[in-house]
């Protein structure tokens, strides 16, 4: 080796020591997706002191990009000094991390061609999820499959819209269309811009959407799957408008909105409103635009085109004759019966309405009537366009179509206000320390983000100036993950996607993910739903992923379609084509769940093929680290004596024009050969959380043998032989868990909270016996005993803010550590066996209650590893009763307790104390006071006794609801409790 040689490794030395020593944080804000080779790529580093970052390989080991962060500036919307890592120099395809020393690693992104191709075709295909009167099948739904909800085949008529020919309880039929938002209605002025938006696609982009398939019934037709799903809301449309005079009616709707139910269990009856002008005028603008781009499908759909165009002229005639006609909720309640409370969609200026129809039935009928009626021009000012002001979506279409116009339009005027309104966003983007345009965060802030893209996209267009295009891509960089709250905000996409969406079918549904491709929402200080736990009351920060919180995280098909509008603009502008990745590549082996020794060698081999041209090689990943490649079919490598840990395995093909894609993950365990203790690990679904997914990680690399069981599963518990059972926050108190984890003799870890009282840990309010409180520190109460791992004072446990769980035991419980500051609120506690804990319950083994939550495990420092390693060795070498052994004290006194559960299902726990020898009886007697079962019938000696009543009768056939009273005759001493069955 030469000396040049020695010299350049010594001085890379210390750059490798900063990675390598890095984790991976949420304070390097970037688009989670990725970026276009030529186009622009900035991250945003937040409260840094660095001077300089680096763009890296997930693995760590290649440094391809050195570059210097910008001057720190603050951005008053997230109260936050932030400074901009621009990379747009790097070109070359692969996938990246950005490296800022002293701090950590963002989230992995792409630099690839098409590298919004699968956000544009999510967010398409999520109008498909929300098609109403419809099976949605496994074939195209996947795990999202439901049964039909909502027919609509027996539409009720309103008292507010009633008339002579349709009288009040007229039944209609009105099937098809999209679940408006996280609720089960439909919604005409909302469907307006939205189903505008997505034939706009279409219309803009038409090559790209001929070739962008999505997987929905009617794929395959002669018809592009973009107007094919537009087509499901548009045939509803037209549906809503009376035939009789061409007026349209504002909804169709519930009275009130469902409850937390899936489709099909929402039952009430459905009803169409009042007529509206906005309603009509929404209306009138999208069948005019439907019918001109139907009208080249003549043959694939007869006489749609004509349809839509009759329609449009009927609802705009009718809207001319009754202008000012707004729907205002409270004031048809105040007349008629059944009040309706779901969404409002009022308006109190038709105005740009009526421009924007007028635009859009002058372009397809080439007709100056229209525009001489109303000026779609008016005005010196163009907006961002939203469901209550359209009138700019009048300019986009003719701007569009200006060179068919006719010389009533004045185009120079029309060009030029759309490029002022584009010249303001970018203003406001070179303003923005975070490179958005956004300046307000209403309800549906990501929708503004997403419309002022659209609107770039139209300058661009009109100009060819790429400075338009960088601007939408801004945007949708903000809305793909850099941006103050660390989400992206789309389900199914980038690193941290919503989870917990306010959309009923997804809180419903048995399928722990979302429905993927929907649009959060998005930041919104009003917060008017009033949820608890919002991380901040600054307006780009107010942002909650929880069910709760239909202020900032519902979906709404108003939002979702610009956001699909931008990807597919983006994606027919960056590329010759929209086609789908033409990569195909899986992995053969290992399967999924598959556990391996470390003393093994693995052997990992997929399948890859390619449309047109050639696959020139396949790597190998092991936990985003490359572990080998293969330049030859069959593609497989040998995995030589992986260290113990848990794995997520890829593998990447790729092509020879510089495409690649990637496997689906398969995760595999390797585990030490020698393990130092045996763990059942119960947890919320085989499907791992990410909390679950670190603790079990944590485990398996500390060498310990894991056996993991859903909460539901439906095989017993897997406890014998078991050292301990470890109980994640992501359980829930199921019957399983309170059945077969009561009174066992096999220890016990959980930081479930739900689950504490069914142990009989601590009591059962929330917020009183038990809760969480946000942190990153707990104060050490008992620095003496092994759980606290040598640790005192004030320890670091997360390197994040976390929901940190708290709980009041039992007195005779030890108090390991509290929240930071707060010395009444245990975090960590224990019981040694045989102490006494709550409703007199003998602990059988030691017991651990964990301050940690459901996702807290990724954030842990190695303090909070130490405690849980340290937790679990103490429990291990506890002493253990006999399910039979009591403590040997002896009551002061005969005792029958409550039982518990109560009530219970169908299974139920009595207690009892002897004070000294007697013939003890336990009767079970109905409400009645007709005998059911005698439980206990036999002489005891003094102690503490227990017996299980499983809801049968003497017969052992099941006994119906309903209050039982139990008694219990011990000599002398007698004593009766009620209790209920509640089946």
């Amino acid at each position: 080796m030469n000396f040049k040689s020695v010299m350049f490794i010594f001085l890379l030395f210390p750059l490798y020591q900063i990675i390598v020593a890095q984790p991976k944080i949420q304070d390097i804000r970037i688009n989670q997706i990725g970026f276009y080779p030529h186009g622009p790529k900035t991250a945003i580093v937040v409260e840094s002191s660095a001077e300089q970052f680096f763009i890296t390989t997930p693995d760590l080991q290649d440094t391809i990009y050195t570059g210097t962060l910008s001057a720190p500036r603050s951005w008053q919307y997230s109260q936050e000094t932030v400074k901009q890592a621009d990379f747009s120099d790097v070109t070359t395809i692969g996938t990246y991390i950005v490296l800022v020393p002293d701090m950590g690693y963002s989230a992995p992104f792409d630099i690839k061609p098409r590298v919004h191709q699968e956000v544009a075709r999510a967010t398409t295909k999520a109008f498909y999820f929300q098609r109403m009167s419809i099976d949605l099948t496994e074939e195209y739904a996947g795990k999202w499959a439901r049964p039909m909800g909502h027919p609509d085949t027996e539409v009720l008529v309103h008292a507010s819209a009633a008339s002579a020919e349709r009288p009040e309880g007229t039944i209609l039929s009105c099937p098809r269309g999209w679940y408006d938002a996280g609720d089960y209605n439909k919604y005409i002025v909302n469907s307006g811009i939205s189903v505008y938006t997505l034939l706009s696609i279409y219309e803009h982009f038409p090559e790209y959407s001929r070739s962008l398939e999505t997987n929905i019934p009617e794929s395959g037709d002669a018809v592009p799957d973009v107007l094919d799903e537009s087509l499901w809301n548009i045939r509803w449309m037209l549906a809503m408008q009376d035939p009789h005079d061409g007026g349209v009616y504002h909804k169709c709707t519930h009275a009130n909105f469902s409850g937390v139910v899936m489709p099909h269990q929402a039952t009430a009856p459905r009803y169409v409103v009042q007529k509206s002008s906005t309603a009509a005028l929404d209306f009138a603008s999208v069948m005019a635009q439907a019918a001109r781009i139907f009208r080249d499908f003549e043959i694939e759909l007869p006489g749609l085109a004509d349809s839509c165009l009759t329609a449009a002229l009927g609802a705009w005639d009718w809207a001319r004759h009754h202008p000012h006609t707004y729907y205002r909720q409270n004031n048809i309640n105040n007349k008629f019966d059944p009040d309706i409370t779901t969404g409002e969609y009022g308006d109190s200026d038709d105005s740009d309405e009526f421009r924007w129809a007028a635009a859009e039935l002058y372009i397809t009928t080439q007709q100056d009537s229209f525009i001489t009626a109303i000026n779609p021009l008016v005005g010196n000012s163009a907006s961002v366009p939203a469901w209550p002001s359209v009138g700019t979506l009048g300019l986009y279409s003719l701007a569009f179509h200006r060179k068919n116009l006719t010389a009533a339009i004045d185009t120079t005027v029309l060009k030029n206000r759309l490029i002022r309104l584009a010249d303001d966003l970018q203003a406001e983007l070179s303003r923005s320390a975070y490179q958005v345009m956004l300046t307000t965060f209403p309800w549906g802030s990501n929708a503004v983000a997403a419309n002022q893209s659209m609107a770039c996209i139209q300058a661009f267009k009109l100009t060819a100036d790429s400075s338009y295009l960088d601007a939408a891509i801004a945007n949708l960089d903000y809305l793909l993950g850099r941006n103050a709250t660390t989400f992206c905000f789309v389900s199914g996409q980038g690193d941290k996607p919503p989870m917990h969406f306010h959309h009923r079918p997804s809180e419903a549904d048995d399928v722990v993910e979302p429905i993927p491709g929907l649009l959060a929402g998005g930041p919104n200080p009003s917060q008017q739903d009033n949820c608890p736990g919002y991380p901040s009351n600054l307006p780009a920060r107010s942002y909650l992923d929880d069910f709760c919180s239909y202020a900032s995280n519902e979906i709404c098909i108003n939002w979702n379609s610009p956001i699909a509008y931008i990807a597919s603009a983006l994606e027919a502008i960056h590329s010759s084509t929209g086609r789908t990745n033409t990569i195909s590549v899986s992995l053969k082996t290992p399967t999924a769940g598959e556990i391996f020794e470390s003393s093994e060698t693995i052997s990992l081999s997929a399948d890859a093929s390619i449309a047109a041209g050639a696959i020139v090689k396949v790597e190998f990943y092991a936990n985003n680290v490359k572990v080998g490649e293969s330049g030859n079919a069959p593609f497989n490598i040998q995995w030589q004596q992986p260290s113990p840990g848990v794995y997520e395995l890829r593998a990447k093909a790729l092509g020879d024009m510089g495409d690649f894609h990637y496997s689906d993950p398969v995760r595999i365990i390797v585990m030490n050969a020698e393990s130092i203790g045996s763990i059942l690990f119960i947890v919320g679904s085989p499907d791992l959380s990410s909390g679950d997914v670190a603790i079990y990680k944590h485990l398996v690399e500390n060498d310990y043998n894991v056996t993991i069981q859903p909460d539901d599963d439906s095989l017993a518990f897997d406890m014998e032989y078991k050292d301990a059972i470890l109980v994640s926050a992501s359980a829930g108190a199921t019957r399983k868990v309170r059945e077969e984890l009561d009174n066992i003799n096999v220890p016990i870890l959980s930081w479930e909270p739900t689950l504490f009282d069914d142990f009989d840990w601590t009591g059962r309010r929330r917020n009183e016996d038990y809760g969480t409180a946000s942190g990153t520190s707990i104060d050490i109460l008992s620095d003496a005993h092994p759980i606290a791992a040598g640790l005192s004072g004030t320890i670091q446990v997360t390197s994040d803010t976390q929901e940190i769980t708290w709980a009041i035991p039992h007195e005779n419980a030890d108090i390991i550590a509290c929240l930071s500051g707060d010395p009444l609120k245990p975090v960590i506690f224990c019981y040694e066996t045989e102490d006494v804990m709550m409703n007199y319950r003998t602990a059988k083994a030691r017991q651990v209650g964990l301050f940690f939550s459901e996702e807290s495990p990724v954030y842990f420092t190695d303090a909070a590893c130490a405690i849980l390693h340290a937790a679990i060795s103490w429990v291990q070498a506890g002493e253990r009763l006999s399910v039979e052994e009591e403590p040997s004290a002896a009551p002061r006194d005969h005792q029958l307790y409550q039982n518990y559960p109560n009530p219970f299902n169908p299974k139920t726990r009595i207690q009892y104390d002897l004070s000294q020898q007697a013939n003890v009886t336990v009767t079970i007697y109905n409400s009645l006071g007709q005998k059911v079962k005698i439980l206990v019938n036999q002489r005891q000696t003094a102690g503490r006794y227990s017996v299980l009543w499983d809801g049968t009768d003497e017969q052992n056939r099941a006994v119906s609801n309903g209050i039982y009273l139990y008694k219990m005759q011990a000599g002398d001493f007698v004593q009766t409790r009620k209790m209920v069955l509640m089946r």
